[in-house]
């Protein structure tokens, strides 16, 4: 493991070395991207005279799943305290997406219909837009912690963008190069190598692999956390949300309430008599929902921020769904 590391961060330092473009690496609070960030604060620390920008930056869609969430942000405080202690130069940002962007305006607000395995609109709008925002439309390098074999379709989508071993383009911002140095690691090699690198406790292991046990619905101490995935909590893209399942197996019980709001979502997406006859373009099939089923949405979604306590929209949001259905009746 010690020689895959090493590996690696020579391979971050070829790169890094090669141009002058600032680099930003997308954190979610993942496995992967926990690996992503730990390599580049090591060879940070192994290359203090790096003379350009790095930024981790956390994309909050508004819609991760409420613990993972909080553990992410109390996260990137133990990163910021830590880049501050150790007087390293790494920039740590949270970008959310425009309001016009945000997920629930689009839902409630104006009627679209929950993404699907063949149109996720909503990766672009909740994550790529918020991070090119970062970048102010400048040439520039973004790490992520992406890896080969995680499902065909990700193969698919990886292999149709790959330039390079490591570099792959982004669709429609060309000025961005994608690195991705883990891309060959195996699921056992990033916990792994996290283990190894989190030498100074910038990561809360103990915690980020109980959550990765409550997504697998793991009880053993030793039991095989490998397998745990997780998205979005209104994910209507995978069929059954394993995650919030075993979420609730384990003790979450409030999550019932965000899978029972997934649930409805998926049963007015699938009725013709929650939405309009014809599509925003005019075009006769399934459009948008209805005014009447949008509201009910909202009312729902109310009532489960209620019984969670959890913050699941924001106030404006709310305001600019008004807004939107006051101009749709005018």
């Amino acid at each position: 493991m010690e020689k895959q590391i090493e590996n690696t961060l020579n391979r971050i330092k070829e790169l890094y070395d090669k141009d002058d473009k600032p680099w930003f690496v997308a954190f979610s609070g993942g496995k992967d991207s926990t690996l992503t960030l730990l390599l580049i604060i090591e060879f940070i620390k192994k290359n203090s005279n790096h003379r350009k920008d790095i930024s981790i930056v956390y994309c909050d869609t508004g819609v991760e799943i409420p613990i993972m969430h909080s553990y992410t942000i109390e996260t990137l405080n133990r990163i910021r305290n830590f880049a501050d202690k150790n007087a390293i130069d790494l920039k740590v940002l949270i970008s959310k997406p425009d309001i016009s962007d945000s997920f629930f305006v689009n839902v409630i607000g104006k009627g679209y219909v929950p993404p699907s395995f063949m149109f996720r609109w909503c990766t672009d709008r909740l994550r790529t837009r918020p991070l090119q925002k970062v970048t102010n439309g400048s040439e520039n390098v973004i790490v992520l912690g992406t890896r080969l074999n995680e499902s065909v379709e990700r193969n698919r989508v990886l292999k149709s963008n790959q330039i390079g071993e490591f570099i792959f383009k982004q669709k429609n911002h060309s000025h961005s190069t994608i690195f991705s140095p883990i891309i060959n690691y195996s699921v056992d090699d990033v916990w792994k190598a996290i283990t190894v690198l989190n030498i100074d406790g910038i990561i809360d292991l103990d915690k980020l692999k109980f959550l990765y046990k409550g997504f697998v619905g793991s009880e053993e101490q030793n039991e095989d956390i490998s397998s745990g995935r997780y998205g979005c909590w209104v994910c209507t893209v995978v069929r059954k949300d394993r995650a919030g399942e075993n979420l609730i197996k384990k003790g979450f019980s409030e999550i019932r309430h965000l899978m029972d709001y997934r649930e409805f979502l998926i049963d007015c997406k699938n009725d013709s008599q929650m939405r309009l006859p014809n599509r925003k373009t005019q075009v006769e099939g399934k459009g948008p929902f209805k005014l009447k089923v949008r509201k009910c949405l909202l009312d729902r979604l109310l009532d489960a921020q209620e019984a969670t306590g959890y913050r699941l929209i924001t106030n404006e949001e709310i305001e600019t769904i008004y807004n939107i259905w006051q101009n749709e009746v005018d």
